[in-house]
């Protein structure tokens, strides 16, 4: 058993159970010592699972025996296809068909096999095959698997599992476009693998130009002669990687066609996965989500966005950390206790330059439990503008508003250090403060009068917060865009 098993990549199913192969039930003790390992699925398949799935067919078994061929080809077809739907599956057909051959598995331990396989690819369907890779995790998404059980379950009772995993896919915009995004590129990628993979010039007459465009699935054709199909598809191809889309071929450009084709296709992978979680979440409770390569925050509620804005994030060298979180406090007027960091390399230096520096800034020096530090007073010149979201972090991070306006006019906003600027904070602490709203727009009216004190509002219901680095999404026009990879996270 061991040589077969050694043989099958992706599949180890280590199974003590010494049934007859013409036992026609499957019980809890036949779950319990199979055991499916080797799975780099974040959401295994647990036991409970696996038996309320066969409590919904009397513990019968579902993939063998009389009549169920069908059942059975079907549920490898699915199977078959995890990778268009961006699935790690380990567990493959393939796998299984070879086991069975060699005498292996009974029948029992055969639909075991399958019925987990099944499961599993329904679960990294619907909740993503990863859990978002986050440097501190305030809060973590254990998905309940009932509904999973239910609608597979139905599915196979009503002949519909071959439409089943397109429908749940579906769903949600983003990740059926990027699906078939990644679908195109893995597709021309096989088929045109010979073709000249890099852009070498930004000539007109560049057929890899257009060679490039096509596998990446921005283009239907690769034709260089239609002078005015290729200034579009130049244009569509700048939208797919947020740069200026005036049709130029520009250097820019060049530098994001020539990313490998496999970090593109890991990217949508990642991508999709994230969207899945993202909208499981979300179907619980409402969520706010700061994309650091977008630069962007959304707030989402079901399969609605509540509020959308621009953000400005850290720069290469101090990045903005991942994280998970919940937002418990609006502070309007906050004072700015200024980083060591910030402090000793930028503003001391410029104090030592210039001693009017720190009052013409209303720049303190503080005691803060026995140390001397600096810090910002409430008002119109303060970093943090007049709203600053607080939620618990080892990073000393937070959300805030800001009076640099102008780099919210930037496509790429990667500028700060650290820290998340809002592009409209006061409709964000408005929604968290619901009810309260009518006093922050009080506030809001009077301005950035100096001299006031901080003001802290608890929120109407803490809102959980997610920062994460997702490379792909959609643009304006509802297209798939690569977002600038700015901290080398896919190199």
């Amino acid at each position: 058993m061991k040589y077969h098993m050694s043989r099958i990549s992706g599949l180890l199913v280590c199974c003590f159970i010494l049934c007859s192969s013409c036992l026609a039930q499957v019980t809890t003790d036949d779950i319990s010592r199979v055991r499916m390992a080797g799975s780099k699925s974040t959401l295994p398949v647990s036991i409970p699972q696996v038996a309320d799935f066969y409590s919904i067919f009397g513990m019968q078994l579902i993939f063998s025996g009389p009549g169920s061929g069908e059942r059975r080809a079907q549920a490898f077809a699915l199977l078959r296809s995890a990778p268009y739907y961006a699935i790690d599956e380990t567990i493959t057909v393939d796998a299984i068909d070879q086991l069975e051959q060699v005498g292996d598995l009974s029948r029992v331990e055969s639909d075991l096999a399958i019925s987990i396989s099944l499961l599993r690819f329904f679960n990294n369907l619907v909740f993503g095959d990863r859990s978002p890779s986050l440097s501190y995790k305030g809060w973590t998404f254990h998905p309940g698997f009932q509904h999973v059980n239910v609608i597979v379950a139905t599915a196979l009772q009503t002949q519909e599992l071959p439409t089943l995993a397109s429908s749940v896919n579906n769903k949600v915009k983003v990740i059926e476009r990027l699906c078939y995004r990644l679908g195109l590129i893995s597709q021309r990628r096989e088929a045109r693998e010979s073709m000249p993979l890099s852009v070498r010039d930004t000539s007109g007459s560049s057929g890899n130009m257009m060679e490039r465009l096509y596998r990446l699935g921005i283009t239907d054709s690769i034709n260089t002669t239609n002078r005015r199909y290729y200034k579009d598809m130049l244009v569509r191809g700048q939208r797919c990687f947020g740069l200026l889309a005036d049709g130029l071929a520009r250097t820019t450009l060049l530098a994001e066609l020539n990313i490998p084709i496999a970090v593109r296709i890991r990217q949508l992978q990642t991508a999709i996965n994230y969207y899945r979680w993202l909208y499981s979440f979300s179907l619980l409770e409402p969520l706010t989500e700061v994309n650091i390569p977008a630069a962007y925050l959304n707030v989402y509620e079901a399969d609605s966005i509540l509020l959308s804005m621009k953000m400005v994030v850290g720069k290469p060298s101090t990045p903005t950390p991942t994280l998970s979180s919940t937002i418990e406090t609006v502070i309007v007027y906050p004072y700015w206790n200024i980083p060591q960091s910030i402090a000793s390399n930028e503003l001391l230096p410029a104090i030592r330059r210039n001693p009017g520096y720190a009052a013409a800034h209303a720049i303190d020096v503080v005691n803060s439990g026995g140390r001397t530090v600096l810090r910002q007073r409430p008002g119109c010149r303060n970093s943090l503008g007049l709203i600053k979201l607080d939620f618990y972090n080892p990073f000393h991070v937070y959300l805030h508003d800001t009076p640099l306006k102008g780099y919210f006019d930037l496509e790429r906003r990667y500028f700060s250090h650290g820290c998340m600027r809002m592009e409209c904070p006061v409709e964000m602490a408005g929604l968290l403060l619901g009810s309260r709203k009518a006093g922050l727009d009080s506030l809001m009216a009077k301005g950035c009068n100096n001299g006031l004190e901080p003001l802290v509002f608890k929120v109407d219901k803490k809102m959980p917060l997610i920062v994460w680095y997702n490379p792909a999404g959609l643009n304006a026009w509802g297209e798939p865009v690569f977002y600038p990879d700015i901290y080398g996270k896919f190199k």
